[in-house]
């Protein structure tokens, strides 16, 4: 009989950490470690996988078996940690190979820890880091990765890869059902949630436990590493499911039929290309991704990072950052402490007001506008920014920092930037899927 996730209490109390299991969990005896979360860079993603494993396998003894949805880094990481916790893991997933989102993409770069800023970590880019006090040791099942600064996610998807191929010999690797069938896996998850809420419900009234469904693969499947091709059926019966398939729709069109569409988060694109400087450029979001997407076409720079380096080798602007770096500082630590405890983007709007109104401060000195620009690409072309609400979003404060600065040194001239790309945002602008 599968675990239902409410075992025979101990003969003494255990006190077992839950606020990962609370705050993941989506139905019945399922996790979600993709959906709706505030904070979703790499390491993030890792740590609140382990996390979530972890405390399920404290709060559950009788956990036997897991099936993850996804071979992003978030179900890597879960898959890795539950099978060193000794636990027969699946890994279901569309695509070929893991991290496949990843590979192919050249023009969006990824690092572990940039987006600490303004925290002293931010410069570090490997993972796990080494040799650093303030961070914990992590096990031999935590991705891996070296880099000095933010590297390419094919890169990055490249090295990780290769960590998790030295791992599969191990006796408790999980097992890596790669080109599955959404129509096997989706329809089996509602059934999976169905099934255990009633096996949940017949335990609390002391009635028999009904059995949970196994999930069948009626198509063909192809083992990872191996590339075997294995034809079906095949079947599998979890105690748990743990969805890290991604996170969510994204809105790239600024309406039902209209031509201006904007680029796909994990998708290559050419927004770095010499082109594009003469070209009108669309960027849907308020997130991380529509914020990072802006500066990469108006800035000369692949990444935040590298434009933060640049504004601080100016050695009269570097010293004006500093000087807001506390208020920075602040305004993160406040933002974080309240978004753990609060749904939605009310805490957004906040942040935004007070990015915005030190960006403003900074942007009324000219040896700083002048950083700015110059770190603007030359171009007739223009990046237009619609945002649904009135203001940006789920974000890092690299991200939204630096995007707010950009938009108050622009915001001090009434026309536009002689020579340079322009940049204009709309707020209150809804985008369809």
């Amino acid at each position: 009989m599968p675990s239902t996730g409410l075992s025979t209490m101990p003969d003494e109390p255990r006190n077992i950490d839950t606020l990962a299991l609370l705050g993941l969990k989506a139905k019945s005896n399922i996790f979600d470690l993709s959906s709706d979360l505030v904070h979703v860079s790499m390491r993030d993603q890792i740590v609140r996988a382990q996390i979530l494993v972890r405390d399920l396998c404290a709060a559950d003894p009788n956990l036997q078996r897991i099936l993850v949805v996804g071979a992003g880094v978030a179900g890597i990481s879960a898959a890795m940690a539950a099978g060193h916790a000794g636990k027969t893991v699946v890994v279901v997933d569309t695509n070929e190979e893991p991290l496949s989102l990843q590979a192919g993409v050249l023009s969006r770069y990824v690092g572990p820890f940039m987006y600490e800023w303004p925290s002293i970590l931010h410069a570090d880019q490997s993972y796990p880091p080494v040799g650093n006090a303030i961070t914990t040791q992590a096990g031999p099942y935590t991705p891996r990765w070296a880099s000095s600064s933010p590297m390419p996610a094919s890169e990055f998807a490249r090295q990780v890869k290769d960590w998790l191929k030295s791992c599969m010999s191990s006796p408790n690797a999980p097992m890596f059902w790669m080109g599955v069938k959404r129509w096997d896996v989706g329809p089996y998850v509602k059934l999976f949630a169905a099934e255990s809420a009633a096996a949940c419900a017949a335990l609390v009234k002391g009635a028999p436990v009904p059995p949970t469904s196994a999930l069948r693969l009626h198509s063909g499947y192809t083992t990872w590493p191996e590339k075997k091709v294995e034809s079906g059926p095949v079947m599998f019966n979890p105690d748990y499911i743990l969805l890290a398939g991604g996170m969510g729709i994204e809105e790239t069109r600024l309406a039902s039929g209209s031509t201006v569409v904007g680029e796909k988060f994990w998708e290559d694109d050419d927004l770095k290309a010499p082109e594009t400087t003469g070209k009108k450029i669309a960027v849907f979001g308020g997130g991380d991704g529509a914020l990072q997407d802006v500066l990469r076409a108006l800035t000369r720079f692949d990444h935040p990072l590298d434009y933060l380096n640049f504004l601080n080798g100016h050695p009269k602007v570097a010293a004006d950052l500093r000087g807001v770096l506390p208020r920075l500082m602040a305004i993160e630590q406040q933002s974080r402490l309240i978004s753990s405890w609060t749904q939605g983007n009310d805490v957004c709007e906040h942040v935004d007001a007070e990015c915005f109104e030190i960006a403003r401060e900074l942007a009324k000195r000219s040896h700083i506008r002048a950083s700015v620009r110059k770190g603007i690409r030359s171009g007739s072309g223009q990046v237009h920014h619609f945002v649904r609400g009135k203001h940006f979003t789920k974000a890092y404060l690299l991200n939204r920092f630096l995007v707010h600065l950009v938009r108050a040194c622009r915001e001090m001239r009434k026309t536009r930037w002689p020579n340079l790309m322009d940049y204009a945002i709309y707020f209150d602008r809804q985008a369809d899927g």
